[in-house]
């Protein structure tokens, strides 16, 4: 993603309901690659963090947990075209 005068940094947090060994985050920003960006573990609490560059706007994402899908269950949803929810980040 080329960077642009827009962008804005934004951090995400996430605290997954179960043990897991990698979080990434996937969204509308990186193309819905599944290579998407890592997110880094935060000490002993669980959560997990990522800084993304984004315009701003509505974004759509989803964290991929140990190479599975999910919806970030702490936001707003919105169905997508294979009838999973997406999350949606909003920037200002």
């Amino acid at each position: 993603m080329a960077a642009n005068n827009r962008e804005r940094m934004v951090k995400v947090k996430f605290h997954p309901q179960t043990t897991c060994s990698e979080v990434k985050i996937a969204g509308d920003f990186t193309d819905w690659d599944k290579g998407a960006i890592m997110m880094s573990k935060s000490g002993r609490s669980g959560e997990w963090m990522a800084s993304l560059r984004v315009t701003p706007g509505e974004h759509q994402y989803r964290f991929i947990i140990d190479g599975n899908w999910y919806t970030d269950p702490n936001t707003e949803h919105t169905t997508n075209p294979f009838g999973a929810d997406n999350s949606i980040l909003r920037v200002s």
